[in-house]
């Protein structure tokens, strides 16, 4: 994934990757954290809201369709 987003960075302009590599990072960091050492679920679900925020609340960072997730057309 890192990879990808480091091939594709120069037609990233608005930056979205830069956000999920540091979202994908933070739950890593929190299951490697998790496997090591026992977190409590209330951290754990904290600091994966947290990741989830950082893409998106991203100014640039949009859908313009589900795709039929939940029966959305």
């Amino acid at each position: 994934m890192v990879l990808n987003l480091f091939l594709f960075k120069p037609v990233d302009t608005e930056y979205i990757g830069l956000n999920l590599a540091a979202a994908i990072t933070i739950i890593f960091i929190v299951g490697l954290k998790d496997d090591l050492a026992v977190s409590t679920p209330r951290a754990r679900v904290i600091v994966e809201i947290f990741a989830i925020c950082i893409v998106f609340l991203h100014s640039d960072f949009h859908t313009t369709s589900l795709a039929g997730f939940m029966g959305d057309s």
